[in-house]
């Protein structure tokens, strides 16, 4: 009986989630529409609110923020992670008394985190420079 409350309890928690995610959704919706209504948006800010309200981007232009994609913030992510794991690996080993063995794969971990950390930044920094050499943009 017990495995069955638990199980209540949780989809009774994830409706909840969802209900609330809903409403906030709702909620930066009419917020949206409030502020294309008002006529006191230059045509750049509201190129951007309608591009958010349908899904579609206009065309970035140099020096625009972007939003990165899943994959590439999961990359960031497991680099940051190689990189502190790398890192305690190496420290592991020069803290420990015993022969572990343990510092060159961290310093091989931790180098390839930070390769992978920060080969996100490296691309959307060549966007912006090969978007700013464009001159159609």
């Amino acid at each position: 009986m017990e495995p069955m409350l638990l199980i209540v309890f949780a989809f009774v928690i994830l409706v909840v989630i969802a209900q609330n995610r809903s409403r906030e959704r709702r909620e930066k919706l009419r917020i949206l529409e409030q502020a294309l209504r008002s006529g006191h948006l230059d045509e750049a800010t509201k190129a951007e609110l309608v591009g958010e309200l349908t899904g579609r981007r206009p065309a970035q232009h140099a020096g625009a923020v972007v939003r990165r994609s899943r994959p590439t913030r999961i990359l960031f992510a497991l680099g940051w992670l190689a990189f502190f794991v790398g890192a305690a690996l190496t420290a592991v080993d020069a803290i420990s008394p015993f022969e572990n063995g343990l510092m060159l794969p961290g310093i091989i971990v931790a180098g390839c985190g930070f390769a992978a950390m920060s080969l996100p930044i490296a691309v959307r920094e060549f966007e912006r420079s090969q978007a700013a050499r464009e001159p159609g943009r």
